[in-house]
């Protein structure tokens, strides 16, 4: 969520309370990424056809299924009307690349039949996941899905196209790519996905459905901002568990939770630590009902200690644009 202000209106900021940002850290697949969104339509044409292309820059199996993945999440849209219908559209690769739209079969299978033409081995994984309309605790809400698994050296790793490329809002899908769910930790993504088979976990000990079904759903949100999924076992653990933090989406701007409370209720009066690494917001705050507390920059860092007061905290990103300044909650805690 964004929110605009005038600079006179927000008394705990000021044109010089913005540093220049840091560096983003490169992203390791960008000439790889760069050129999969640059395929020319008669490169999309077929199977063949548009495998030959994605792989033409890739120097190893990895950086030929990032290329598939890229142009996958890119170009096939969620089809929203087929799923809220009940209906289940035709997964043969020659109907997706024409229609460019499926659900979770038409990409699985586009994506393994593309990495096949390109030389990479890949399978299917049945399963269900914690996914559109899921209901905390009620497994009758847990949909069926289909995601992928690749072998690169020997290991497999995993794969959800679907997810990658956006979600559902109001009955219509947001194209909306995401990085994390191209060779996500098994240990993090097993907190949404759980397959048919227990091998395909990845996991050295796998979970069994009873404990899947059991614990709260994690969105891939929280390892995207750097959490780790012992962190979130740990939080879980606690005695009287009041839930996590919300942690919002920030398109276009990034930051990792380096320290902060991962459970959304809070107690009045306690002291809390908060650092927050980011090169996109020149300034983090903490707010609460009007009043606003900033952040102290060290380096890369924001970092500060509040005591929580009563009501709504959220913790903020903020951009400076001429006079006025833009605000994107990032965290949003309780405390009564």
């Amino acid at each position: 969520m964004t929110r605009h202000f005038s600079l006179t209106t927000l008394l705990v900021l000021t044109v010089g309370a913005f540093p220049a940002a840091a560096d983003p850290a490169p992203n390791p697949f960008a000439a790889i990424d760069r050129h999969a969104l640059k395929a020319p339509p008669e490169a999309e044409a077929s199977v063949t056809a548009l495998a030959e292309y994605l792989v033409k820059p890739a120097n190893n199996d990895k950086e030929k299924a990032r290329a598939i993945y890229r142009w996958v999440t890119d170009r096939i849209a969620y089809d929203a009307e087929a799923f809220f219908a009940g209906e289940h559209p035709d997964v043969a690769t020659e109907k997706t690349l024409k229609d460019r739209k499926a659900l979770c079969g038409g990409y699985a299978v586009l994506f393994k039949e593309l990495c096949q033409q390109a030389g990479v081995k890949a399978v299917i994984v049945p399963g269900k996941t914690k996914g559109h309309g899921y209901i905390e605790g009620d497994t009758s809400t847990t949909g069926l899905h289909g995601w992928n698994s690749i072998k690169l050296d020997d290991e497999w790793h995993l794969v959800d196209a679907t997810w990658g490329a956006g979600a559902l809002q109001d009955k219509k899908f947001v194209k909306e790519f995401h990085d994390f769910y191209f060779m996500p930790p098994p240990e993090a993504l097993v907190f949404t996905h759980f397959p048919r088979k227990a091998n395909c976990q990845l996991l050295t000990e796998p979970i069994s459905e009873k404990e899947f079904d059991r614990q709260p759903k994690v969105s891939g949100r929280f390892f995207e901002v750097g959490v780790t999924p012992s962190a979130i076992r740990k939080a879980l653990a606690a005695e009287d568990f009041p839930g996590l933090v919300k942690i919002y989406d920030t398109p276009g701007s990034s930051f990792v939770l380096k320290e902060a409370p991962l459970t959304g209720s809070l107690k009045p009066g306690t002291k809390y630590h908060f650092r927050i690494e980011t090169a996109d917001f020149p300034a983090v705050i903490v707010s609460n009902g009007g009043r606003n507390f900033a952040l102290a920059r060290k380096g890369k860092h924001f970092e500060g200690t509040i005591v929580a007061p009563r009501g709504t905290i959220k913790v903020q990103g903020v951009i400076g644009e001429g006079r006025k300044i833009i605000i994107w909650d990032l965290l949003e805690y309780k405390a009564e």
